[in-house]
């Protein structure tokens, strides 16, 4: 269904000369705006807190999406400048051409950098109100991302319907272009109902002759849900909006709800769901709190798991733009880093080879997402901590070795095995004359490695898939079973904000 919006008349100015001054002024503004929005989003997590207003809330995605927008703006116009550069390449001096061509490259790495860092925290924003709503946010992922969120016409109409309809016709309007995560359409709408999801819609705009743009909605409806009857597009009043959705005991009753949603049972047709909530917590926080004074710091959390924490000396994202990584700092303790990379290796045992991995961004600085996990947002982490992570202060990576996992898996039947026929190595067991095997146990590997999961929960997950698999074993023909996986941690009023 379709429906009209009013118009409105909306213009940003992003025009700059492109000098290393004015872009690092430019991001560094940025990153003051970004730091606001955390805070914000820490008294959304911590809702019970005195400070908390529901109007932060209310205007988060059009805050977000202004910022966003500019950063946008701002890198189309370096690729511009860097085509109008390529077209002059004969009549410019080669050294001249290459020095500018390098600082456009590191000018355009740093902008959408920092627009990953913008979008991961839409990210953690959109976990909130699609929580209850697993599977169906969880089928984004597979879709292509869009990296650079909308600008120009279209983007002013998605910034611009946000802003006067985060609340629609008793529906939340989720914004799709501040996420990392929700690349189907352009907006959701989430019932304050029952937190669930009614609807998708696509956002169109266009310019009429006066100057004023005009937003059309096209919305689709989940199976029996219902979102443009009776819809009306007056402006609420945010204090009567949040007058019940903020009550503690009402939040209280919500998380419960997700359990029970998502908890495996047969009347409801779902029992191939499963749900795992154990993390390394404490284990990131020492490691990540290790680091004053030092620039590198190492915990072991067990035998086989090792975290490595690295401080970014400069706090700024202008300073990033040019620096260099601290090479010395690894120098120095090279004996000690080789030492204990050299105790996950089981010497009892023929060793598989050590994961690494790294937590919230990847060494590309690209954001770790995976199916069935949460933004590391809302795990039950210390906010100085997240937000150092989230705003590249430090990184933190992880070196594991899976042997004993593949040890323990051992002792419930589960080992590679090669298929003669093709000549691949498949993980599983035999199943009464029938052969079962787990397609993609990177995953799981995943999980411990880059989302903080225990090894213990990630066993529990592996023997939950067999015995799925084992209520299947009299099926007359192959059948290939698709487990929804869960590792879910949405923690809400543990900070101790007052």
């Amino acid at each position: 269904m379709n429906k009209d919006f009013l118009t409105f008349n909306l213009i940003f100015c992003v025009k700059m000369k492109l000098t290393k001054n004015n872009i690092s002024k430019a991001i560094d503004n940025v990153q003051d705006k970004y730091s606001a929005l955390f805070d914000d989003l820490i008294l959304l997590k911590n809702f019970k807190s005195k400070n908390f207003k529901s109007k932060s809330i209310f205007d988060f995605q059009y805050k977000l999406g202004i910022q966003l927008y500019k950063l946008a703006s701002l890198r189309n116009e370096i690729t511009v400048q860097e085509k109008k550069l390529i077209d002059k390449k004969q009549l410019i001096k080669p050294r001249w051409f290459i020095h500018r061509m390098r600082l456009y490259r590191k000018f355009k790495d740093s902008v959408e950098n920092c627009i990953r860092i913008g979008k991961t925290l839409g990210d953690a924003f959109v976990w909130h109100f699609y929580q209850f709503n697993l599977p169906e946010l969880f089928r984004h992922i597979d879709h292509e991302e869009i990296k650079i969120p909308p600008t120009g016409i279209g983007g002013m109409g998605e910034l611009e319907f946000i802003k006067k309809n985060f609340i629609l016709n008793n529906h939340f309007a989720l914004l799709h272009g501040i996420t990392n995560f929700l690349k189907i359409g352009d907006v959701s709408f989430i019932s304050m109902d029952d937190c669930l999801l009614t609807s998708l819609g696509e956002i169109k705009t266009e310019k009429k002759e006066d100057g004023s743009l005009m937003v059309h909605l096209t919305a689709i409806n989940s199976k029996g849900r219902h979102f443009f009857e009776n819809i009306n597009s007056d402006a609420k009043n945010e204090k009567d909006i949040y007058k019940g959705y903020f009550n503690p005991e009402r939040f209280k009753r919500q998380i419960k709800k997700i359990i029970a949603v998502l908890k495996v049972s047969k009347e409801k047709n779902n029992e191939n769901q499963l749900i795992y909530d154990k993390y390394y917590v404490k284990e990131l926080e020492d490691v990540v709190d290790g680091l004053k004074g030092k620039v590198l710091n190492m915990k072991k959390v067990n035998a086989r798991l090792l975290f490595v924490s690295n401080r970014f000396n400069y706090r700024t994202f202008s300073k990033r733009m040019f620096a260099k990584q601290n090479v010395k700092a690894y120098k120095r303790r090279e004996d000690e880093i080789v030492k204990m990379v050299n105790s996950l290796y089981d010497k009892e045992n023929l060793n598989h080879p050590i994961q690494m991995g790294s937590i919230h961004f990847d060494g590309k600085l690209e954001p770790i997402s995976l199916i069935g996990t949460c933004p590391i947002f809302w795990y039950p982490i210390r906010p100085d901590i997240i937000k150092e992570i989230y705003f590249q202060n430090v990184f933190v990576l992880s070196l594991f070795n899976p042997t004993e996992l593949f040890l323990n898996l051992k002792k419930l039947g589960l080992e590679f095995s090669k298929d003669e026929d093709t000549g691949k190595f498949y993980f599983g067991k035999m199943i009464g004359e029938k052969r079962m095997w787990i397609e993609n146990i990177s995953y799981f590997l995943s999980l411990i490695k880059d989302h903080l999961q225990t090894e213990e929960a990630v066993i529990e997950a592996i023997k939950g898939i067999v015995s799925i698999t084992e209520n299947q074993k009299d099926a007359s023909t192959g059948v290939k079973i698709m487990p929804e996986i869960y590792h879910i941690s949405t923690a809400y009023n543990q900070d101790n904000i007052k």
